[in-house]
């Protein structure tokens, strides 16, 4: 299964003047949910895992002025063992306080597989995220230690991305991802303005209107 590179540094973000989205829609609805295309790996200490994740999403546009404002965004991811099949960490949660969001003319540059990602969407703000379980987990290349919320939400940043049709530039080449958009959500980290952990799956769903 191709993985999808997904390190979100804000400062990489190109932002264009923002207008009302494609064909002046007032809403954009997505959702995404399928298998995790960046957290199988390995728990700590041998054991191989996977993962789904269900990513709901809705921006608006403001009537006056047309600055697209986030107004839900959900997400959960599940964690499995790959060898018994059980369901070993699940995080969840939903972004309530926007604080930053940059409109679809963005592009982000991808370290891991040296791409520029086209028509980004992404949203930065407050949010609620509850987990069950405590795992370390080789993720992205690095092994690290999902927080513990004892099943309580916990206030935390999140972060929201959404790339409708999978869009790229590589090598001075405009591509499209094979499986097509994506969505990736999770907790943010405002010292290193990079996403800390979350889930991303493909889109199977988007609605303007």
């Amino acid at each position: 299964m191709k993985k999808i590179c997904m390190i979100l540094v804000l400062c990489l973000v190109t932002m264009v003047a923002y207008g009302q989205s494609v064909d002046n829609s007032d809403r954009i609805l997505i959702t995404a949910v399928g298998a995790d295309e960046d957290i199988p790996g390995i728990v700590a200490p041998l054991s191989p895992v996977t993962a789904e994740t269900l990513i709901i999403g809705k921006i608006e546009f403001d009537d006056v002025s047309g600055a697209p404002l986030a107004k839900q965004v959900k997400f959960r991811t599940k964690i499995y063992d790959e060898t018994t099949g059980e369901k070993i960490y699940i995080i969840e949660g939903v972004l309530e306080n926007t604080m930053m969001i940059y409109p679809g003319t963005g592009t982000s540059d991808c370290e891991v597989r040296n791409v520029k990602w086209l028509d980004l969407w992404v949203v930065v703000g407050m949010g609620k995220v509850k987990t069950t379980g405590a795992i370390t987990i080789n993720y992205r290349g690095s092994t690290i230690t999902l927080p513990d919320t004892e099943g309580e939400y916990m206030l935390m940043p999140v972060i929201f991305a959404v790339s409708p049709e999978g869009r790229y530039w590589k090598d001075g080449l405009m591509y499209y991802w094979p499986e097509g958009g994506w969505a990736f959500a999770g907790i943010f980290d405002f010292i290193t303005m990079k996403a800390k952990f979350g889930g991303i799956t493909y889109l199977t769903n988007v609605v303007e209107n």
